[in-house]
């Protein structure tokens, strides 16, 4: 019996370079994915939905808005806005355009009290631009006009905010839900004008429901 020394060596290496190419050796992540240790791409082997990495959102949503007074009353504000963000995996850039009520004691809107403004942050945290749920810090500023028609007043608010946020992005869609403080210096200047109260605290939450794009 012959044996052709050349083929079997062919053989071999191309079998061994065929089970190094298959074993890929790494780590999967929780999405099934992980880093191609020689060409450096990161791709999944799981669901083709758990590789997109992030992109852009465009989202509507429900917000109000809680300044309490020294006089334990609350002033509470309502409405709706639009958010624009680009995500990637830990990371968010956000944009808001919104527009709220001041709220009556039966809850119903006055619409002679007008706030309207836009916020623009970051969000950081696991899951941001990926698949499933996430869970975030969130941090910018905002800037509004606050018009009240009764005693024909305006007052330019806004600041920094700080906050928390949580949510769920599906292939096509997703939800989020934060909770944030906003610096109450400018809103404590326009009640102790208007009312001689001072502003304990400004907090708002936000609901929305986007598009993944």
């Amino acid at each position: 019996m012959s044996f052709n020394v050349p083929r079997i060596v062919s053989l071999i290496a191309l079998t061994g370079a065929a089970s190094f190419s298959l074993a890929d050796v790494g780590v999967l992540d929780k999405y099934d994915c992980h880093k191609h240790q020689q060409t450096k791409q990161y791709h999944c082997h799981g669901d083709a939905d758990n590789a997109k990495l992030g992109g852009f959102i465009v989202s509507a949503g429900a917000s109000t808005q809680v300044w309490s007074v020294g006089n334990n009353s609350v002033y509470l504000l309502a409405g709706a806005g639009v958010t624009g963000e680009y995500t990637h995996m830990w990371y968010a850039v956000t944009a808001s355009y919104y527009g709220k009520y001041l709220l009556t004691e039966d809850l119903e809107a006055n619409e002679s009290v007008l706030q309207t403004g836009w916020d623009a942050g970051v969000k950081v945290g696991p899951g941001v631009g990926r698949l499933g749920t996430k869970n975030y810090l969130l941090a910018g500023w905002s800037g509004s006009t606050l018009t009240n028609s009764n005693d024909n007043t305006t007052a330019e608010l806004g600041g920094y905010y700080v906050g928390v946020g949580t949510g769920y992005n599906w292939p096509t869609m997703s939800l989020d839900i934060n909770v944030v403080y906003n610096d109450p210096t400018k809103a404590n200047a326009y009640v102790e004008d208007t009312q001689s109260e001072s502003v304990a605290y400004d907090l708002g939450v936000k609901v929305s429901l986007g598009a993944r794009l």
